[in-house]
């Protein structure tokens, strides 16, 4: 039995605050020009013995970050489109969430509408015109994942050249085209991602269970979680019909004081959940625990009795929590590690980027 499942309220009870340093000014010259916009706006991080590999807001790749002694170094970056039969279109993937489990690091993006931010400088009918503007940006649409090797710090070349993901379709894929018929979700599926459109950030696999932490929509307070498994098919991968009258997902509603998915990460049975505003705002933050997730079988609202709202951890300023993943320091110390969009400025320095350790 993992240590996570025998002592998590110990845990929780005694953590304390210090910070591990991500060196992406080793990246080198061939992703200097990608440096800022990488280190201030990551959005997920993920845990393979001495790696740790991370995605940033809005972009195309993921970044492994390698212990040398004294930080996380020996960066490398991985262009997705190299892996993946991406669409055509706009480079940008969106990807929000990464996870983990038996040498696959599984990729999601967000699956979301955007609506550009209007300039407010711009003549009034200039303005109005750029607010209702609604964009569907393809490459958002990937869920797949990439086998790892050398203890997890590499990416292994796939057989034929491309690795599996659950196949792009029109305007969309099979999970979201799914969704526009489902009695709770399809009404928000045409709304751009911080207004309660459909906005995958979190993604937390076990075995063959994957868990999709939904940022929107919140439905009534509730904020929503999906349940898939995906299986290999001849187009790469295909959901299987896990849920009620064979649904391609299961779906829980969690009571989390009206906030919405920001990331998940898996500790033995448990989920460990970042919530957050569903809106662009600065809070509030909030770290919950979903005991026995993993035995969840029956659909519907989670019972109170199995969210435990988890003390011990302090989310004040204007920082995002964006990822959070269970960590084993190299010092032995183990406990949770979280990264932050938008980072303060003490947070970031001649390309070093400390990332809050609590344990």
């Amino acid at each position: 039995m993992s240590w996570f499942a025998e002592t998590p309220s110990r845990l929780e009870a005694r953590m304390k605050l210090s910070t591990v340093p991500l060196d992406y000014g080793s990246l080198g010259a061939a992703a200097a020009h990608r440096q800022q916009h990488l280190i201030t706006n990551i959005s997920t991080v993920a845990q393979a013995g001495a790696h740790l590999w991370l995605a940033s807001d809005e972009g195309f790749s993921v970044e492994r970050l390698s212990w040398d002694g004294r930080r996380y170094g020996k960066a490398a970056s991985y262009d997705l489109s190299f892996y993946f039969p991406l669409p055509k279109g706009d480079k940008e993937i969106d990807i929000e969430a990464l996870s983990i489990d038996r040498d696959r690091l599984w990729i999601a993006g967000s699956h979301s509408l955007v609506r550009p931010k209007p300039d407010p400088d711009a003549l009034s009918q200039d303005f109005l015109k750029d607010l209702a503007i609604i964009a569907r940006r393809p490459r958002r649409y990937l869920i797949g994942r990439l086998a790892l090797s050398d203890g997890g710090g590499k990416i292994l070349s796939p057989p034929d050249g491309r690795a599996p993901c659950l196949p792009f379709e029109k305007a969309g894929n099979s999970l979201t085209h799914a969704l526009g018929t489902d009695r709770h979700l399809s009404s928000f599926m045409g709304l751009p991602d911080k207004e309660n459109g459909l906005d995958i950030e979190g993604l937390a696999a076990k075995g063959d269970a994957l868990f999709l932490g939904l940022r929107g929509p919140v439905i009534r307070g509730h904020a929503v979680i999906l349940q898939i498994a995906l299986e290999d098919a001849k187009s790469g991968l295909k959901l299987a019909c896990i849920g009620a009258r064979r649904a391609p997902y299961r779906k829980f509603f969690l009571d989390l004081g009206g906030l919405g998915i920001r990331d998940l990460t898996m500790e033995s049975e448990d989920l460990i959940i970042i919530a957050g505003p569903t809106m662009g705002l600065t809070g509030p933050w909030a770290v919950w625990r979903w005991k026995k997730a993993l035995g969840a079988r029956r659909e519907g609202l989670v019972d109170s009795d199995a969210l435990k709202l988890v003390s011990g951890l302090d989310f004040a300023g204007p920082e995002r929590p964006e990822g959070i993943t269970r960590f084993l320091h190299p010092d032995g110390r183990r406990g949770w590690l979280v990264v932050y969009d938008g980072p303060a400025k003490s947070r970031v320095k001649k390309g070093i980027y400390r990332a809050d350790f609590f344990s």
